[in-house]
Formats: C-alpha cells, sequence, structure tokens
C-alpha cells in the first residue's frame, strides 16, 4: 500500500505531457523492467483516459510484475467490461491473475475465452496448458501445449514439457514421441535424455535404447548420472561401464544381438482404419477440452468418453471423465466406476498411480457413506408412507362403518323420512334434514311434500333459487299445495318481487281462506293492492 500511494502522489508532479508520448514513456519503463515508474505513467494514462481498454490491460500486466494482485485483476476485469468482454488479451491477463492466486479453475475459464477470441496466439495455449498441467489434468495440458508447437513454438523446452504430461498421463509411447522430440531439437537436453532411458527400460524394456540414451544423458550430466546410476543398475544391469569419462565400451557382440532379440519389435504400421480412428480420437479430445473450458460438461463427457471408444489407448481419459461425474453432477457411483477403468489400464507405481489409488478408496468410503445415509433416507421415507398408507385405511374403515351405520339408521318408508327430515329441521342440522327429505322424494316422487320441506331447507339457507326450485317442483305434482304457494309468496315478498308474490297470496287464498296465516295474507294484499 505505502508503494502505490507513492506512486499515486507522484501523479501530479512534472508538466503536463502528450498522451502518446507518456504512453511511449510507458511501454519503455515496461520493457526495461523499471515497473514502478511504468505503473505511475500508466495510472496517469487511465486517469485522463479511462475508458481505454490498451492502457488498463498495460496497467494490469505491470502490477502483476509489482505483484501487486488485486489491483491487477481489477484493472482487466475493467477493460474486460469496456470490452464488451471481447478483448483476447484482457481474458488473458485475467487468467495470469488467477494463476497467481492458485484458482486453477477460474484461471482455465479465462484462458479457455481468450483461446475462443484469438486462437492462433501460442502464448493462449501455452497458458491454458500450465493451468491444467497446475490442476494435474494432464491429458488436457497435453494438447494445448501442443497446439502452441502447431502455431510455431517448438522449442526443446516444450517438447519436453509434453512428454512430461503424456508420461504423468501414463501414456507412454507418446510420452517417448515428445522426449525424443525434444532431444533431437536440442541434444544437450539432459532431463529428455534421462527420461527416455527410463521410459524405454521400465515401460518398454528396450534395454538397448534406454543404455544409448543413459550414456548420452552421462556425457551431458556427469555428476547426476553418476548419482543415479545405482538406481539403473539392479534393474538393468550396469548401465555405464567407465563413470569417468562416461565412455561406452564396446559389448560383446552376443550380449547386443541378445539385447536387440530382447528389445521389442518394432510396431507395424497403422492401418487406414486405425489411422481413422486415431484421427477421431484426436479430434473428440479436442471437442472434450474445449467444453470443459467452455463449462459444458455434459458435452465434454460425451467427447472424451467417444475419444476412449475410437482408441481404447487413451483410457487415461477415464480419469478425466470421472472428474466431471464427481466435480460437476457429483455422481460418486459413476465418478468411482471411471476412476477405477482409468487405474486398471495405468496400472503402475508411481506417486500418481499410488495417490489415485488412495483418492479412489476415499472415495469410495465417502460414497458408501452417502449411500448408507440415503438408503436411511429411503427407508424412513418408506416408512413414513406405510404409516400414511395404514392412516388412510384406518379412515377409510372409519368412514365405511359411519356410512354402514347409517344405512341401517336409513328410513325404510316415505313417512319415516320426511319425520326424520323434520326432525333434523327441529334440531337444526339442516344438511341431515336435506338428506333425509332427498331420501323421501327417492322413495315416492309423486308426494308434493318432500319437494315443499327442501324448499323450506334452502330458504333457512337463504339459497332462494333452489328453494323457489322446490316449491314449484311441489306445485307440479300437487297444483294445489297451499302451502308451496305461501311459501313461494314470501320469499318473492323477500326477493321484492310484488307482483309474483300477489299471484301466490291470492291463490293461497283461494285454497286455505280459513287458515291461521289467511289473515295475515290479506292484511298483505291490502298494503300491496297496487302491485297488480
Amino acid at each position: 500500500m505505502m508503494a502505490i500511494a507513492a506512486i499515486l502522489v507522484c501523479a501530479g508532479c512534472g508538466p503536463k505531457r502528450a498522451p502518446l508520448a507518456m504512453l511511449k514513456e510507458a511501454d519503455e519503463a515496461f520493457a526495461a523492467r523499471d515497473y514502478g515508474r511504468a505503473a505511475w505513467l500508466y495510472h496517469e494514462l487511465k486517469t485522463a483516459y479511462p475508458d481505454s481498454v490498451t492502457v488498463r490491460i498495460s496497467l494490469g500486466f505491470t502490477y502483476l510484475k509489482l505483484g501487486w494482485l488485486p489491483y491487477a485483476g481489477g484493472e482487466f476485469s475493467r477493460a474486460l467490461e469496456i470490452s464488451g468482454r471481447k478483448n483476447a488479451l484482457a481474458w488473458l491477463g485475467l487468467g495470469m491473475y488467477y494463476m497467481r492466486s492458485d484458482d486453477w479453475k477460474l484461471a482455465m475459464f479465462c484462458y479457455g475465452h481468450a483461446r475462443a477470441l484469438d486462437t492462433q496466439n501460442p502464448l493462449v495455449y501455452m497458458k491454458l496448458g500450465m493451468a491444467y498441467y497446475q490442476s494435474r489434468e494432464y491429458a488436457n495440458a497435453a494438447m494445448n501445449f501442443t497446439h502452441a508447437a502447431s502455431l510455431g513454438n517448438k522449442s526443446d523446452a516444450l517438447y519436453a514439457l509434453i512428454g512430461s504430461c503424456y508420461e504423468r498421463a501414463a501414456q507412454w509411447p507418446l510420452a517417448v514421441e515428445n522426449y525424443e522430440r525434444a532431444f533431437a531439437a536440442n541434444k544437450q537436453n539432459a532431463e529428455a535424455a534421462r527420461r527416455l532411458a527410463v521410459l524405454y527400460r521400465d515401460r518398454f524394456s528396450n534395454m538397448r535404447k534406454a543404455r544409448e540414451y543413459f550414456q548420452a544423458f552421462a556425457k551431458l550430466d556427469p555428476e547426476r548420472a553418476k548419482a543415479v546410476a545405482e538406481t539403473f543398475e539392479p534393474r538393468s544391469g550396469p548401465l555405464i561401464s567407465n563413470p569417468v569419462p562416461f565412455v561406452a565400451v564396446a559389448e560383446p557382440a552376443e550380449t547386443q544381438q541378445a539385447a536387440e532379440a530382447a528389445a521389442p519389435a518394432p510396431a507395424p504400421p497403422l492401418s487406414p482404419a486405425e489411422k481413422q480412428a486415431r484421427e477421431l480420437a484426436d479430434y473428440y479430445m479436442r471437442l472434450g477440452s474445449r467444453s470443459v473450458s467452455n463449462e459444458l460438461p455434459k458435452d465434454a463427457l460425451r467427447y472424451f468418453k467417444q475419444a476412449v471408444e475410437k482408441d481404447p489407448s487413451r483410457a487415461y481419459l477415464n480419469k478425466e471423465i470421472a472428474k466431471i461425474y464427481e466435480r460437476e453432477f457429483h455422481d460418486l457411483n459413476m465418478a468411482i466406476t471411471y476412476y477405477e477403468k482409468y487405474l486398471e489400464a495405468c496400472r503402475n507405481n508411481d506417486e500418481e498411480f499410488q495417490a489415485s489409488v488412495a483418492y479412489v478408496k476415499k472415495l469410495r468410503e465417502e460414497y458408501e457413506r452417502i449411500e448408507g445415509a440415503e438408503r436411511k433416507r429411503r427407508l424412513e421415507e418408506e416408512e413414513r408412507k406405510r404409516r400414511e398408507e395404514d392412516e388412510r385405511k384406518r379412515a377409510e374403515d372409519e368412514r365405511r362403518r359411519q356410512a354402514e351405520a347409517r344405512a341401517a339408521e336409513e328410513p325404510e318408508t316415505y313417512d319415516a323420512a320426511i319425520n326424520r327430515g323434520a326432525a333434523m329441521i327441529a334440531s337444526s342440522q339442516l344438511e341431515e334434514a336435506r338428506r333425509y327429505f332427498q331420501k323421501a322424494i327417492t322413495i315416492n316422487q309423486a308426494y308434493p311434500n318432500a319437494y315443499y320441506n327442501l324448499g323450506l331447507v334452502y330458504v333457512m339457507q337463504t339459497n332462494f333459487t333452489d328453494a323457489i326450485a322446490y316449491f314449484q317442483k311441489a306445485l307440479e305434482k300437487n297444483p294445489n299445495y297451499a302451502e308451496s304457494h305461501l311459501a313461494l309468496g314470501t320469499v318473492y315478498d323477500r326477493l321484492q318481487q310484488r307482483e309474483a308474490a300477489l299471484e301466490h297470496f291470492t291463490t293461497y287464498l283461494e285454497l286455505a281462506p280459513n287458515t291461521s296465516y289467511a289473515d295475515l295474507v290479506r292484511e298483505w294484499i291490502t298494503r300491496n293492492a297496487g302491485a297488480r
């Protein structure tokens, strides 16, 4: 923070200069590794031109050189916002920020965007390869390094790095192929010679080649060769017969012939079908790697599986498939299945293999723990459903019992149903009353009083529409049923339909002039005589 403050305080020092001159001076300071001055100049330019993507990216890379990671990340992020997330260099810088922060996954995400925007930049593939390498995804790392080499970066160091990736991925033929390219590009590459000696001895049992490369290694690095020669001897016999000055001693012709006979025969040339299968496998591997970078796990699974199907020698991809199942889909069962396929095909005793074995064991324990918890949950769920089903059956049995009890109590005659319904009205059990009156109608539909009584129940429930319908139904059964005319007149009066009420009240008086209600009806007619 003190250093940043010192640089920013200097922003007001000295006379103002032309932007192009300042930019040139900043670039020269950066090239001369004067990162403090470069940061000050780029910051001055950023203050004057806050929307300049170039200035912000340059300032971000300067902050990376100074080790000010949060400020670098901020400048790259702002450059992406200004550019609409379409600037490959800003994505590259943000990826470098995440690499420095040990966040390999986000670094791969950023480098993947940079690669999509700038497909011909070998630096992008190198950075993406390193991110995969750091996260131990060696197959993906090798593919990106190989692509960088195809774009012109054909150094022996890069080929050696590709060889190391394939060696860690247990793809021995490709490892040897790239180590040999490294050694052919630079005959002084002692490490490439040493790795070739080890691979030919341990993976191909080709002692003639192992001796050849170990003696080349001994010439380039005598002290180290002397130190490691003892570890070679128990497996293969002395690889160098004269440690000083490490000049090979000629072997008897019989020994050479025996070694050559013991060496495996060269692989037969590939058939056109095999070549096509390998090319398709390469294509699917690239698609799978790109899908991983673009966070498309389903596509990555499909492509990696197709690559293994086309070329079974790429069984190391099963490890990548297992990682996707574990990390993206949280499917531990499938992850364990593909880890075991990887271990079966790539069996060896190196440190990485043993770490993978231990990891799969840990993963299986975790799966069994989760599966045990899931089994317990399923059992509890089944028990809960069983209890609910038992409760439902008990409730159903109780409803059936009550229904049977009611059926046993059901009236069998019309009069009994009418009397039971009247009793229910008296106790304000209107629904039960309605049920009994409907039972009476079922027994005998010709009598009007059951319809009339149902109309009374609906009046008590203020359902005047159904009440009128049942009173009229009673009159259909018996037009001279006076009680229905009285009830209809009363309902129509409550509904302010005076003319209809007057009609039914008049009919009531004609049918029952001497009842207790007749005088009340006459009084109503006298008050509402103008309704006609």
